[in-house]
């Protein structure tokens, strides 16, 4: 049960908080909580399962202060769900309402004040799945995609599991580890079979449309689609993410940094989108925009590798290859070495004048691909870097015999400039049908 006394310790599922002290407790834990984060969880503890408004929390955290309350009290969750994450809690998370407020979400199958009802192990199953898949990892990624489908065996009706299984895949076909080729058959699959259960399922269109674009390069068929996704459901944050990608692609990039402020301001705390705004902006040649974007991600969470990741890439364009080199050494370790990272930060060392680095990391690359995959997009732009453009045609080639998504910006893509007028490049870019 949880208290609603501010001077007792609070306990919601198999966490503890004391307002007093700040500190967040499970049953072999404690962290430390900065004071408005420690608010934070009060003021949702204490009504578990209930929506509590922005303007409620604004006054409880910050009592008539002036403030930049709507900065402020995102950096607040974030930190708050950072901190589950640190004190290892489960069963227990966060639900953004886009532009109304946020609920304590308890999945442990207990009631809490009598407000909630017993949730099925399916529910408990989704949200371990859910803190998995946000960390972005190889690693993380593949457990939760085995989350999702224990959840998928136990309730098979619910389409939302279907849907996260789908886009999981998707995501393991982003990485770079895996060839593409092989797991989208999967996701078309768990897409079509979560639309079956419910034709409102936004996120099962969205798949669809970025199987389409972004893996099959039929660019303005998949913006038709996407487009008429987002229309079913304008809040949904996610489905901004894969529309914003084909239009980038297209070369629509006012579009494409529209559609990524809107999903923005449904989950202002979504570290994925920060880092993807920056990158939309790399992409439209705002290098100056795309820094400072990527700045703010990188304050906003300094440990997110896809934030290092897309930050390198201005730097590179802006010459600042000794900083570059940092970011991609960064995102290589927290990326857990995905082939993307590794092969940009041989760019940066090849531009940095550390050729035998630069060398060594491509011949690394090599020997993967030749005993599994390592994308072969970025390794064409380490081969370009390095002088070896023949190499780097056939591989580009390669990207697109296996569907890479990357490939599907070849025909903007900065990195590629000095080598997208050669004949050999165009007849390759001839197969993204814009």
């Amino acid at each position: 049960m949880a208290s609603n006394d501010a001077s007792e310790v609070i306990r919601v599922a198999d966490l503890r908080v004391d307002p007093r002290t700040g500190e967040l407790f499970t049953a072999t834990t404690r962290v430390a909580l900065p004071r408005k984060v420690a608010d934070l969880l009060v003021a949702l503890a204490t009504c578990p399962g209930e929506l509590v408004a922005r303007e409620e929390l604004y006054r409880r955290l910050w009592k008539g202060l002036a403030a930049d309350y709507a900065k402020g009290l995102d950096t607040a969750v974030k930190n708050l769900r950072k901190a589950f994450l640190r004190a290892g809690v489960a069963g227990v998370s966060i639900e953004t309402l886009p532009r109304r407020g946020y609920r304590l979400v308890i999945a442990d199958g207990s009631a809490q004040s009598g407000r909630l009802s017993p949730a099925c192990e399916a529910d408990r199953l989704y949200l371990e799945g859910y803190h998995c898949w946000h960390k972005r990892t190889p690693s993380s990624i593949r457990n939760a995609l085995n989350f999702f489908r224990q959840a998928r065996d136990l309730d098979p009706r619910g389409a939302r599991h279907h849907s996260a299984i789908a886009v999981t895949h998707l995501l393991l076909a982003s990485t770079g580890d895996e060839l593409p080729v092989e797991l989208l058959s999967e996701a078309e699959s768990a897409a079509l079979e979560a639309i079956r259960l419910d034709h409102s399922d936004v996120t099962a269109y969205c798949v669809l449309g970025y199987i389409k674009g972004a893996f099959e390069y039929d660019l303005r068929h998949a913006i038709h689609d996407l487009a008429r996704a987002v229309e079913m459901n304008p809040d949904v944050a996610l489905s901004y993410i894969p529309y914003s990608y084909v239009l980038c692609a297209a070369g629509r990039f006012n579009e494409a940094r529209e559609a990524l402020e809107k999903a923005r301001s449904l989950d202002p705390v979504s570290p994925t989108v920060n880092a993807l705004l920056g990158f939309a902006a790399y992409l439209a040649r705002d290098f100056d925009g795309a820094l400072k974007l990527g700045r703010e991600t990188l304050e906003f969470d300094p440990e997110f590798g896809l934030a290092h990741f897309y930050h390198g890439q201005p730097l590179l364009a802006t010459g600042r290859f000794k900083e570059a080199i940092r970011h991609f050494e960064n995102a290589v370790e927290l990326l857990a070495g995905e082939a993307p990272a590794r092969a940009l930060l041989g760019v940066a060392c090849a531009l940095a004048g550390k050729t035998d680095r630069a060398n060594e990391i491509d011949q690394q690359l090599d020997a993967l691909a030749d005993s599994g995959y390592a994308d072969p997009y970025h390794r064409a732009i380490l081969k370009h870097t390095l002088g070896f453009d023949d190499r780097a045609t056939g591989l580009l080639e390669v990207a697109s015999n296996c569907h890479c998504h990357w490939f599907a910006l070849a025909a903007i893509d900065p990195k590629l400039d000095q080598f997208r007028d050669k004949a050999c490049l165009k007849a390759l870019l001839s197969r993204l049908r814009i």
